[in-house]
């Protein structure tokens, strides 16, 4: 377990160093705001914790319907189905994923009963980088 969590570190660490941009992390580019309370009913939610990574944003669609997610070493998260996003929201994501450029993503990881994980709906959503 040590020697991947060293060699996840090191993984990063490379990526950090190898971006293509220095994002300011004081101003992120798109704040996505906390699903309201009224739609929270998911009681299989385990463990949460604080979530930074480093990818691309990605438009994507599973059974639920469309989505935007973001692809960080092999790892595909949601971070949000487009009926939970404004048409600018959308569209600033949009030019992101069509410039396939890195950015920082800070939020909340969630962990599921079933072992899966995610980027948590109900917390706030912060995308770093620049805009096309």
């Amino acid at each position: 377990m040590e020697r991947a969590y060293v060699s996840r570190i090191s993984d990063l660490e490379k990526d950090l160093k190898n971006l293509p941009f220095k994002p300011s992390l004081e101003k992120p580019l798109l704040t996505l705001p906390a699903r309201p309370p009224e739609g929270r009913i998911d009681a299989t939610i385990v463990k949460k914790e604080p979530l930074e990574l480093i990818g691309r944003v990605i438009a994507d669609h599973d059974s639920a319907g469309a989505k935007y997610g973001i692809n960080s070493a092999k790892t595909n998260y949601t971070i949000r189905y487009v009926w939970d996003l404004t048409d600018v929201q959308k569209d600033i994501l949009d030019k992101i994923q069509e410039a396939n450029q890195y950015v920082v993503l800070r939020g909340q990881l969630v962990m599921y009963k079933d072992g899966s994980k995610d980027i948590d709906p109900d917390s706030i959503v912060q995308i770093f980088g620049q805009l096309p």
